[in-house]
């Protein structure tokens, strides 16, 4: 006797490809959006500027990082700094001070 239902059923060799299509396409879309995050603007204040290139920030929620400084702004401790950070997917995020002040500044 035939089943009635086996023509409306989903072939198991067509179901498997078809999951596996759907997952790559939502692993691919969470990668791509996870990598293309805006870059977060902070503000701190330089612990230590010996190398003008490379400088020690306290950053107001209290974490210290280092950051790389652009060239030609002169910097010294105790200073207010604008710093944004960029985060990637699989590296460690890496702070770039933009310029002096503090976000409380207008």
């Amino acid at each position: 006797m035939k089943d009635k239902f086996a023509e409306l059923e989903e072939p198991k060799k067509r179901t498997l490809p078809a999951a596996l299509v759907v997952l790559a396409l939502m692993g691919g879309f969470t990668i791509h959006h996870l990598s293309n995050t805006k870059p977060i603007q902070l503000s701190g204040v330089i612990r230590a500027a010996a190398d003008q290139r490379r400088v020690s920030v306290r950053l107001d929620n209290g974490l210290v990082v280092t950051a790389n400084a652009s060239k030609g702004v002169p910097l010294s401790n105790g200073e207010h700094v604008l710093v944004i950070e960029k985060t990637s997917l699989f590296a460690a995020p890496v702070y770039q001070i933009t310029g002096k002040g503090s976000l409380a500044e207008p």
